[in-house]
């Protein structure tokens, strides 16, 4: 067994010390190393979160300008369109006012002519009727026995008596009065509850036109009898009082909505 040489105890410690100095020198230069190292990796990753951030901060300023560049096109287009809209809405009102306020005089005018035609040819026809039918008053005059209140009652008319007195007036049958109704074999009495204008409230100037032109038509062609002749003038008369102040509340009512319109639009 071999034998190593042993040393003293000052060797001994100079030995250590000398060896713990070496160990710590390494360590010192571990360290440094370590640090150097640590600050070259922080530098690098540093440069390059630099050019992310970059990158990051220029590509996102690129895509800010081009939504911006964007939404000016947009909202310029939005703005122009709106403007046409606008626009053409405009005109298609001015145009449609101007239709309105001159189409209702042209129509008005046409009727208000219209029915001075109308009156024109009662008067006109009406005087030649009356002198072709003085002709035939013989005829007439066996027609009307004819139509004797007995014939009448039998074909399904009735008489109506106010007071004891036959009438045909309506003006003479009061709300709450008493009537007598006679029919051919029967005699009714009772008491007026509700009467109604025989003009009805819904009558249509439309309405009212057509009805008097059938009459002047019936007149012109003499196909209506003496017996109602009088009652179709006065219902004649009657619908053209009707027609005019038709179309004079219309004409005053349309005058004043067009005056409104034409003060909205200056």
């Amino acid at each position: 067994m071999a034998h190593t040489q042993t040393k003293t105890p000052t060797k001994a410690a100079e030995f250590i010390i000398a060896h713990n100095k070496s160990f710590e020198d390494e360590i010192l230069s571990f360290q440094k190393s370590i640090l150097i190292k640590s600050q070259q990796l922080f530098s690098i990753h540093f440069q390059i979160l630099l050019g992310v951030k970059s990158s990051i901060v220029n590509n996102t300023r690129d895509i800010l300008n081009k939504y911006k560049d964007s939404l000016v096109q947009i909202n310029q287009g939005t703005i122009n369109t709106s403007k046409s809209i606008l626009f053409n809405r405009k005109n298609e009102l001015v145009g449609l006012s101007s239709q309105i306020v001159s189409k209702p005089k042209i129509i008005l005018y046409n009727r208000i002519s219209d029915i001075r035609n109308t009156i024109s040819n009662l008067s006109t026809f009406k005087s030649l009727y009356l002198k072709n039918q003085r002709g035939y008053l013989g005829h007439y005059v066996s027609i009307i026995k004819m139509m004797a209140p007995e014939n009448i009652l039998k074909k399904g008319f009735a008489i109506v008596k106010v007071d004891n007195k036959i009438t045909s007036n309506p003006d003479a049958i009061l709300v709450g009065g008493d009537i007598e109704i006679i029919l051919a074999s029967t005699q009714i009495t009772t008491t007026v509850k509700k009467k109604q204008n025989t003009m009805e409230q819904n009558l249509t100037y439309e309405e009212a036109y057509a009805e008097l032109a059938t009459i002047a038509k019936d007149i012109e062609n003499e196909s209506v009898s003496v017996d109602v002749l009088a009652e179709k003038v006065k219902r004649a008369s009657e619908l053209i009082t009707f027609c005019q102040t038709k179309l004079k509340s219309t004409e005053s009512e349309v005058n004043k909505i067009i005056s409104q319109m034409e003060n909205a639009n200056k």
